[in-house]
């Protein structure tokens, strides 16, 4: 029987768990630049750096006194999944489309990847650079690099769908590749593992409770000799009988 439910490195006590389900969550990914490799056409447009990819940075828990669903549990701190490259195309937020000043400017409250709580706003979140010494760094837009990407440095919100497992402890764990690849397939993967060791703790019970309702071999009685006994016992009151 498997007793604990292992998931991006924890393990929970199916036995302990009280109840599990997926919500969406709204996510933070920034841009991450990099040196440019084509240095025919950096040294013809004047651009150093390009636009690598996305990366996860934060999930937002409220805003401006609106309380999101994941804002009711604690979020797991992210491992090993920290190291997946989520790639595509620059996401714009609908601030970058419309232009509206006003929604950029919101106040998140916002939980980070190390799990750590923090309020921001949108476009004040650092873009990130790396160089391709191994060096890492983050660029805010006072920054003079900040203006010299020449890219869309704003992050970029999206809805990810996410694990949440109320325990001894809350558990929330982000899919779309932030921390495991499918949340759903891990909520259906849960809720296989919990029926089979519900149903195996139901058949122990029964067979417990059946060895329980069997009587103890000491109250049986073997009836040979008194049997026997009784036998000679009607013989003699037969021949007895009869002699008279």
């Amino acid at each position: 029987m498997t007793e604990y439910f292992n998931i991006c490195g924890t393990r929970i006590a199916i036995s302990a768990i009280k109840d599990f389900r997926t919500i969406q969550v709204e996510f933070i990914f920034r841009p991450v630049f990099r040196e440019s490799k084509k240095l025919l056409m950096s040294a013809i447009s004047g651009k150093k750096y390009e636009f690598a990819y996305m990366e996860p940075y934060a999930a937002i828990i409220g805003q401006q006194g609106h309380k999101s669903e994941l804002g009711e549990y604690k979020a797991k701190t992210f491992k090993e999944a920290l190291g997946k490259d989520i790639s595509g195309a620059v996401i714009y937020t609908i601030a970058d489309k419309l232009k509206l000043k006003a929604f950029k400017r919101q106040k998140y409250q916002c939980v980070n990847l190390a799990g750590r709580a923090f309020t921001a706003y949108l476009d004040d979140i650092p873009a990130k650079m790396l160089w391709d010494d191994g060096r890492t760094a983050e660029v805010y837009k006072e920054d003079k690099l900040y203006a010299e990407l020449n890219e869309i440095t704003t992050p970029g919100v999206e809805y990810i769908t996410a694990l949440v497992i109320k325990a001894n402890d809350a558990f929330c764990f982000y899919g779309n590749g932030i921390q495991v690849a499918d949340a759903i397939y891990e909520f259906e993967r849960l809720r296989r593992e919990q029926e089979a060791f519900l149903n195996d703790k139901k058949q122990k019970k029964i067979g417990s409770s059946e060895k329980k309702a069997l009587p103890l071999f000491s109250t049986f009685h073997i009836p040979g000799k008194n049997i026997e006994k009784k036998e000679n016992d009607y013989s003699e009151q037969s021949s007895n009988t009869w002699d008279e």
